[in-house]
């Protein structure tokens, strides 16, 4: 089975072992692939999963500033309360 790790992998034989990084997708023993996923260190690789592209950041959109509930202009008494 075929998953991604969140964590370094060392698979293969003692002697012939090989260090995956995090993100690489690597073909393993399903029951070991399995117990990865369980453990939530990997996650399995779908047939249609694909990265998704990078969006642009959204600029802001333009448009009207917030309407003024009092308006620009000062209070007429000075602003005091009564």
């Amino acid at each position: 089975m075929k998953v991604t790790s969140h964590t370094t992998l060392v698979v293969g034989k003692a002697g012939k072992s090989e260090q995956v990084p995090p993100g690489t997708p690597v073909d393993i023993d399903d029951d070991e692939a399995k117990d990865l996923i369980a453990r939530g260190i990997a996650a399995k690789v779908g047939k249609a999963e694909t990265k998704p592209a990078e969006k642009e950041p959204k600029e802001p959109q333009g448009g009207k500033p917030p309407a003024d509930p009092q308006g620009s202009k000062p209070p007429v008494d000075g602003g005091k309360q009564p």
